[in-house]
């Protein structure tokens, strides 16, 4: 681990069609990738399986991490997958289907996709 770069940012491409997992590690990298490949690094990749590593950065020294993470996770529900619920990281890890009408149930999802969390990012 470089002491510029202490902070790992990667995007995984699972294996069930147009589903993606957002990921932010201080670790070594390979050590939180192998948690993954191997079940148990988070429920939505060991539901889904990973298929790939779709991006990786480093994260600079004073940048919050968790707030890129969630940048980034929120960049992927907007353009990248079909389905916005098919992307998970960050703040939004809720992994079990959601009623969006339901404000018990939204209470974490945006505003853009019918939820009550304001987003100004």
């Amino acid at each position: 681990m470089s002491p510029l770069y202490p902070e790992t940012l990667y995007v995984l491409k699972l294996k069930t069609p147009d589903h993606w997992y957002v990921g932010t590690t201080s670790r070594e990298w390979f050590r939180r990738h192998d948690e993954h490949l191997e079940g148990w690094g988070a429920k939505w990749t060991s539901k889904h399986g990973v298929d790939r590593v779709h991006k990786i950065f480093k994260i600079k020294p004073g940048v919050n991490p968790t707030s890129i993470e969630n940048m980034v996770v929120l960049f992927y529900m907007r353009h990248v997958a079909k389905d916005w619920r098919h992307v998970k990281g960050g703040d939004y890890t809720w992994s079990k289907p959601v009623d969006v009408s339901d404000p018990w149930q939204n209470f974490w999802v945006p505003e853009e996709f019918g939820g009550r969390r304001h987003i100004d990012y």
